[in-house]
């Protein structure tokens, strides 16, 4: 799985670019479009969370599938949209976001003591469309390589604490800054932690696996 990965580094930040560009920075270009037009925070930000949550649902219809990823991203907005109309508070609602990452930095640390910690459990799919093995054949590797055990193990610790601190740094902006300029910081620290997370993965694991 490592090797066939290891030269495909366009292949993964794709996608990624894809993600980002479609339910990250997308939803800030309405709000800033629709605070432009002259329309409360707290509604622009709600317009956004919308315009990209429809993109998502015609996504998963043309492919006639929903993937984690998008799964995931599709909580999230509906989530977005629930705490605005329920809070009425352009606060809360970009504060929404501290709460997810918190509780996910949490989850990926708390799992580090089991056997097969959270990250092992998100790749195992990714690792079954990549080789012919499937899924078992991810499973019978992890099972017998201590490397590959040390390294999932590693980066699971540090993805769930570049979590917290986005998590952190995310309260923060939206405690000390202006509603636009705490928007703006939400969107570059998505963008910033989600490419220190596939960053990590991307290169750590395998320059571990080929050391070993």
């Amino acid at each position: 799985m490592v090797d066939r990965s290891s030269g495909q580094a366009g292949s993964v930040w794709g996608p990624v670019a894809r993600v980002l560009a479609r339910d990250v920075l997308l939803p800030y270009v309405v709000y800033l479009g629709l605070r432009a037009a002259g329309v409360s925070n707290l509604r622009a930000l709600v317009g956004g969370a919308v315009v990209a949550l429809l993109l998502v649902v015609v996504d998963a219809i043309r492919r006639r599938r929903l993937n984690a990823l998008s799964l995931v991203v599709m909580l999230t907005l509906v989530l977005s949209v629930v705490v605005a109309l329920i809070s009425g508070n352009a606060r809360v609602t970009l504060a929404r976001d501290c709460v997810i990452t918190g509780g996910l930095g949490l989850l990926f640390l708390a799992s580090l003591p089991r056997h097969r910690p959270v990250l092992y459990h998100l790749l195992a799919p990714l690792a079954a469309a990549r080789s012919s093995e499937g899924e078992a054949g991810f499973a019978a590797r992890y099972e017998h390589s201590p490397d590959l055990r040390a390294a999932l193990r590693v980066t699971t610790a540090v993805w769930g604490v570049v979590l917290l601190a986005d998590a952190a740094l995310r309260l923060a902006a939206v405690a000390l800054l202006p509603v636009p300029d705490a928007a703006t910081a939400a969107t570059a620290l998505t963008i910033a932690t989600v490419v220190v997370l596939v960053g990590w993965l991307r290169f750590y694991v395998p320059r571990r696996l080929r050391a070993a």
